[in-house]
């Protein structure tokens, strides 16, 4: 975390490298599905062994593994711990808020605790 005179500014941009991020991980997902049944089309046309063409297919899954993995380790903008916590069999939920300190997705800085908001 850095610190900037406009933390407003730092927010916004966290949460747009969020959306970047979760954007990328749909797409890949997508693309992914959808390549699966022309695999076999795709490999006749570019006359590829079945070996090579798996690798191309391992590559791209392990985009979509990183990709995966960099959403949900992304850091709080708040406190800087990993926004989204995992579930059972490591299964990551969507998030609504930070599970540390309780900022709500797209929150800013002047969002106050959900527990704080709560008592009120």
């Amino acid at each position: 975390m850095t610190l900037e005179p406009d933390r407003k500014a730092r927010y916004d941009r966290e949460w747009k490298r969020f959306r970047r991020l979760r954007a990328a991980f749909w797409l890949l997902g997508a693309g992914f599905l959808l390549m699966l049944p022309f695999v076999g089309a795709i490999r006749n046309f570019l006359r590829m062994p079945a070996a090579g063409f798996f690798e191309l297919v391992l590559a791209y899954a392990a985009m979509l593994w990183v990709s995966g993995y960099n959403v949900s380790r992304f850091p709080c903008p708040r406190c800087g711990r990993v926004f989204a916590r995992e579930g059972w069999f490591g299964v990551v939920r969507a998030p609504q808020h930070c599970h540390f300190c309780k900022l709500p997705l797209w929150g800013g800085p002047d969002d106050k605790k959900l527990a704080d908001a709560e008592r009120s």
